[in-house]
């Protein structure tokens, strides 16, 4: 029978759905569903939203023959006519929450009896509606806490199902709306705990139910939102505590499925517990003494996130307690208090931190908290924050009255805050802070360097009037500071020179550093041979013993530097042949360090790269 004819000679009105055994009666719905497309609006939402005497939609009598591609047409439907604004928001809403004389709906019939790739498509569809702010925060609620007369929401039928692919996709579903603002932790809450007749609930279903990874999401989730307090620790015990009518709770399935990581869960919510009353405690020593059980707690072992956030929480109660402190006793009681912490505590890198946030130390207290800080891996989840509290700490000595810099304060604070991730925001203002002081040939401009950065401490603007010579020495101090950053002994006679105001005396400690010593990065490359050691060697006349190996990282340092001269193609000695040279005995290290000097001062990039041509021809080795 031609299309146009079976859409003539069938009844498409809910009951007769329902109803009907005729297989090409079913197949007549789907041409139906594209001829809806063009009513009006007025039509479309009296066709979808008309019920028989049962209660009985077009919709639920389509989802409920469990035709898979004509569910997943009308879906289509419903999410073309609302996003084309033929349906509103409230009636999109009402269409998929019409409930038949069982309670059942839409949602409710396309969870329990469609299959994956359906339901996907339907959790997809609330997804994107919320994502678009088309359906407001209760709309979204009343789709997805409706129940049917037996107490069955969607996400109790989806539970049920063993798929984990639908199982990931409803949670993190709840997941973005509510972090999001769509879910209030009420709702969240109810949704995870409304009960059917049988004392089931989502939560219930999926601890008993599903699989170890379906649970380890779910045990994510009601992490996830306790973290980013989405869910107050009591509304977390109240969903593991929720018990079905055999008397076994969440807590104890999810127990059963992972002991070890919900021993974790317990104890963040313990944590926050503590926490979440820390400021109803107005006594001071008792607030001291409640973060002292929190210091001295053993604590599972916690992946790096979870102990970020631990002691993000930590010290925010620490600043808390700082705020309180009304006299010099207080004050004494709470240093005291974070002195003693012992560096077994989970939380031992937020004391530190605290102490160089909130106290005036002495230098042999700063050298240890610098000592302690630095020592700590790259991947540790305070490193960071260790690093920009101690060049917070250096560069906050600018705010005491009538205080300097030294040199030594000036490059703790560079080391710490180029560290960073991002870099501090003054650490381009104090290079050119180290710039003036080390220009400085007086104590008064050594001084009125010092007033200039800190006048423009809040952002240091580079400076665009900075001639060659003073980019040049930025340059230098920049990688001088890279290079010794963890060479004590290096940085304490970079200090030196920097106190001398000797631009020779820099430029060939700088080359000394570069041709004779092995950086951090270069240790690291295969280029770099067994000679180059990190210790630090006295400058002599001549050294025949003292050979140099050039590598593609040493002239590229050279390189940069020359860059800012003009082009000097008459040089009578190319850095390759000087090296040769002082390889070969012929020139001594003063002498070598006197050309390389005048190179960077005066001639340059192209003659450096010709050079280091030259050099890879002598050798045989190829930089670049």
């Amino acid at each position: 029978m031609p299309t146009s004819a079976l859409l003539q000679n069938t009844d498409f009105s809910p009951s007769a759905i329902r109803k009907t055994t005729s297989y090409q009666n079913i197949m007549a719905i789907e041409p139906y569903l594209k001829q809806l497309e063009d009513e009006s609006e007025e039509q479309l939402i009296k066709i979808l939203t008309q019920q028989d005497s049962n209660g009985w939609s077009i919709g639920m009598a389509i989802v409920r023959w469990r035709d898979t591609t004509t569910t997943q047409k009308y879906l289509q439907l419903l999410e073309n006519a609302f996003e084309n604004e033929k349906l509103t928001s409230k009636q999109f809403t009402m269409i998929l929450t019409q409930q038949n004389t069982d309670g059942s709906s839409i949602g409710m019939f396309i969870a329990s009896r469609q299959n994956k790739a359906t339901i996907q498509q339907y959790l997809q569809l609330l997804e994107n509606t919320f994502k678009n702010g088309k359906l407001t925060s209760e709309q979204l609620t009343t789709i997805l806490m409706q129940q049917n007369e037996k107490g069955w929401s969607v996400g109790m039928s989806i539970t049920t199902m063993k798929n984990g692919a639908i199982i990931r996709q409803y949670l993190q579903l709840l997941e973005n709306m509510l972090e999001n603002g769509k879910l209030t932790s009420e709702q969240f809450t109810t949704i995870l705990t409304q009960e059917n007749i049988s004392g089931l609930s989502v939560g219930i279903l999926i601890a008993a139910h599903q699989d170890k990874t379906a649970t380890q999401q779910y045990r994510q989730l009601l992490e996830t939102a306790l973290m980013n307090e989405k869910l107050t620790s009591e509304q977390l015990t109240t969903i593991l505590t929720q018990k079905d009518k055999d008397d076994v709770s969440v807590e104890t399935l999810l127990i059963y499925q992972d002991t070890k990581q919900y021993e974790i869960l317990k104890n963040i919510n313990l944590f926050m517990k503590t926490t979440e009353k820390f400021s109803s405690l107005l006594e001071f020593k008792k607030a001291i003494k409640q973060l002292e059980n929190l210091f001295l707690q053993k604590y599972p072992v916690f992946k790096n996130s979870q102990k970020y956030f631990l002691n993000n929480k930590i010290k925010n109660l620490m600043s808390d307690l700082n705020s309180r402190i009304s006299d010099r006793k207080t004050e004494k009681y709470f240093f005291e208090f974070l002195k003693n912490i012992p560096n077994s505590s989970l939380f031992y890198t937020s004391a530190l931190i605290s102490r160089l946030k909130f106290e005036t130390l002495d230098s042999a207290t700063l050298n240890t908290i610098s000592f302690k800080l630095d020592e700590l891996a790259k991947t540790h989840f305070d490193y960071d924050e260790g690093q920009r509290a101690l060049a917070d700490y250096y560069i906050g000595l600018l705010s005491q009255k009538k205080r300097e810099l030294t040199s030594h304060e000036l490059l703790q604070f560079l080391i710490h805050a180029q560290r960073c991730t991002p870099p501090h925001v003054m650490l381009d203002g104090a290079y050119g802070m180290l710039k003036d002081y080390f220009n400085a040939k007086t104590e008064e401009g050594a001084r009125s360097s010092h007033e200039s950065l800190l006048t423009t401490a809040e952002n240091f603007p580079p400076q665009d009037n900075e001639s060659k010579s003073d980019i040049l020495l930025k340059k230098v101090l920049k990688n001088l500071v890279s290079l010794l950053s963890n060479n004590l002994f290096a940085l304490k006679r970079l200090e030196g020179i920097l106190n001398l105001h000797n631009e020779d005396a820099l430029l060939d400690f700088y080359l000394e550093r570069v041709l004779f010593h092995a950086s951090e990065t270069e240790k690291s490359s295969k280029n770099i041979s067994n000679f180059f050691k990190l210790v630090t060697l006295p400058l002599h006349p001549t050294n025949k013993s003292r050979k140099i190996q050039i590598t593609p990282e040493q002239c590229q340092e050279l390189e940069n530097l020359s860059s800012l001269n003009k082009p000097y193609n008459d040089a009578k000695e190319s850095v390759a042949t000087l090296i040769d040279e002082f390889n070969k005995g012929k020139i001594t290290e003063a002498e070598l360090f006197t050309e390389l000097r005048n190179n960077i001062k005066e001639k340059s990039s192209d003659y450096l790269q010709v050079a280091c041509n030259e050099r890879s021809e002598i050798t045989g080795n190829s930089y670049f």
